[in-house]
């Protein structure tokens, strides 16, 4: 699987996706093994390049595999993306190897590395040299597939000519036919020219077809064959996909909740995987140093962070998206906040969605006049971040 840098650039086959600013090390440990190989921070940029260049191993280093599933199922789920044959290889900390090797063992992900603390380098090594074996086998039988299919084509076109033949052959013989029969001079004389003339036509097309018929039940045969393969192909690379989604599924519509597990006797080696849903936050606000530094607290806070730079684009994600609240500048471009705002509440689903208005307005009667407009409360710019971040627990509390 290793190639030249600048394709490696273009078009990686390995990617990692990591949760920081820095990765662990480990994109350094798999650039040294194999070239194609490209590193992301988890965000729009990733999902870009997953769906650009469709990987077929993918590592995935997160806080925890709580996260790592989180992250997993909003791709499959919710950008619909790794949609086809692929592998996932977790990093995670030495704490919860226990729990990987156990989701990995259940079908929902490939395989493990511990890289923290990193003391394994060459088992990861021995994970992507299986890995890539793997993939290198699927693409051999593709090829293998599809030089069958290649030479299903060319019998087709031999039976098409054949047929194009026979054809020319049968009218031949009708104009043969009509000859003779032009040529009889009785009723009873062109009756029987005619009867012979049909006899030998429909032995000439016997003899002609009886090949042609054999040569298409060979080519049935063989499209069976080459079908069987592709079945088996699909089924192979696909069964470990559907189990790893119906589990994974299962596991997050059950487990992404707050409540506690129920009690049972018969305890289970295999750790309780509990994933808590994170809370999805849409941030509108114009100006871009304010909405970064915003979207820094709450991303260090545990919410799922999406973007607006004005009114009219935050009203079209809202129409799309399902989003657990807002925070909203009042005074933008093209839509302000409180007409936005009014849009919302008319959205019968979003009249309860919490809203947080940003103002530099301190006037306490002014912005309590903007409540009647369907805020739900507000934060004064500039803001600490504990103001910050009390304002949008406060929102979720009431």
């Amino acid at each position: 699987m290793k190639v030249n840098n600048s394709l490696a650039t273009r078009h990686p086959k390995v990617i990692l996706l990591h949760e920081h600013e820095c990765d662990s090390g480990v994109s350094s440990l798999i650039s040294s093994h194999i070239q194609d190989f490209r590193s992301y921070r988890i965000c729009d940029e990733a999902i870009a390049a997953i769906e650009e260049f469709q990987p077929k191993i993918l590592l995935m280093e997160t806080d925890s595999i709580a996260d790592t599933l989180r992250y997993y199922l909003t791709m499959v789920k919710e950008f619909n993306l790794l949609q086809y044959s692929h592998y996932v290889i977790i990093c995670c900390s030495n704490k919860e190897a226990g729990l990987a090797y156990d989701v990995c063992q259940q079908g929902i992900f490939y395989d493990y590395f511990v890289t923290k603390p990193m003391y394994e380098k060459y088992r990861l090594k021995a994970i992507l040299n299986q890995v890539v074996n793997l993939v290198e086998q699927q693409d051999l039988l593709l090829e293998d597939v599809g030089q069958h299919v290649k030479k299903m084509d060319a019998d087709l076109i031999d039976l098409v000519e054949e047929a194009k033949e026979l054809e020319q052959e049968i009218s031949e013989s009708i104009d043969q036919c009509r000859q003779v029969a032009d040529e009889q001079t009785s009723a009873e004389d062109e009756l029987n020219a005619l009867n012979a003339g049909i006899a030998a036509i429909e032995q000439s097309v016997q003899q002609s077809l009886q090949p042609l018929i054999k040569n298409l039940i060979e080519q049935q045969l063989n499209s069976q064959a080459a079908m069987q393969i592709v079945t088996q192909r699909v089924q192979s690379d696909t069964s470990q996909k559907e189990k790893s989604t119906e589990e994974l599924l299962a596991s997050m519509e059950g487990l992404a909740t707050d409540s506690e597990p129920e009690n049972s006797q018969n305890s289970s080696s295999t750790p309780d995987i509990r994933v808590k849903k994170k809370r999805r936050v849409l941030l509108v606000e114009d100006n871009e140093i304010y909405r970064d530094m915003i979207k820094r607290i709450l991303l260090e806070s545990s919410f799922d962070v999406e973007e607006s730079s004005d009114g009219l684009e935050a009203l079209a994600k809202v129409r799309q998206h399902q989003y657990d609240l807002i925070v909203m500048d009042l005074f933008m471009p093209k839509l302000d906040g409180l007409n936005t705002t009014k849009q919302i509440r008319k959205l019968a689903p979003k009249a309860d969605l919490p809203i947080i208005a940003l103002t530099s307005n301190k006037n306490k009667e002014i912005v309590k006049k903007w409540l009647a407009y369907g805020i739900s409360s507000y934060i004064v710019k500039p803001s600490k971040r504990e103001q910050i971040l009390s304002a949008v627990h406060k929102a979720f509390a009431e």
